[in-house]
């Protein structure tokens, strides 16, 4: 589990709902957020990891459950 997985999982288990955090945060960082990478190329795979995360996270709560 990587670092990133492991922050959603402990936010799903605060009842955050994690579907919807990584949808805000992938709009912010192809957008002019302060936590968006200064560079263009790197948008698209930090969108990637997060879209990674977020599914490596709802595996691991649906094994949980």
């Amino acid at each position: 589990m990587n670092a990133l997985t492991g922050v959603l999982v402990e936010a799903h288990n605060k009842g955050i709902d994690i579907e919807v955090l990584t949808k805000t945060v992938s709009g912010g960082l192809m957008g002019l957020e302060i936590y968006a990478p200064a560079s263009a190329e790197q948008k698209p795979k930090e969108v990637d990891s997060l879209k990674s995360a977020l599914s490596e996270a709802q595996r691991l709560i649906a094994i949980k459950a």
